[in-house]
């Protein structure tokens, strides 16, 4: 029997020491992450509102709450989860101290980025040349 989960690939994010409270912007490999630490607990999520794709590091966090700044939508800062839409919200990447340094796995980060469209030029032409308009 084999399995397709991937071994972690750490990726350093921070030093526990050095983050701020509040809301933090980091970007992987071209990837919006938000760090949300509040009083001891540290969450990293997806960083763009699923709305419209707002920053979420560009919101704030009142209460349990991480607000999107455009349109004021409100996701649980534990789970990432919309306020009354369970099940639907940001990502939550996984996030582990070893010492004074904090991860998140990579391949997680991976997992979130939609592969391009590829053209398909035969879904829009029959084929035959094309003409000079």
């Amino acid at each position: 029997m084999t399995t397709d989960k991937k071994e972690k690939a750490p990726y350093r994010f921070a030093s526990k020491t050095e983050l701020n409270e509040g809301l933090t912007r980091l970007i992987v490999d071209s990837t919006e992450l938000v760090i949300v630490h509040v009083n001891d607990s540290i969450a990293v999520f997806a960083g763009e509102c699923i709305h419209e794709g707002a920053l979420m590091a560009d919101g704030y966090i009142e209460g349990e709450f991480l607000f999107c700044a455009k349109h004021l939508w409100r996701y649980n800062i534990e789970s990432g989860e919309l306020d009354k839409e369970p099940g639907v919200g940001l990502k939550k990447l996984t996030v582990w101290q070893e010492g004074d340094d904090l991860y998140i796995d990579q391949n997680e980060v991976e997992e979130m980025v939609e592969p391009e469209d590829e053209f398909d030029a035969d879904f829009y032409s029959d084929g035959s040349p094309t003409e000079d308009y």
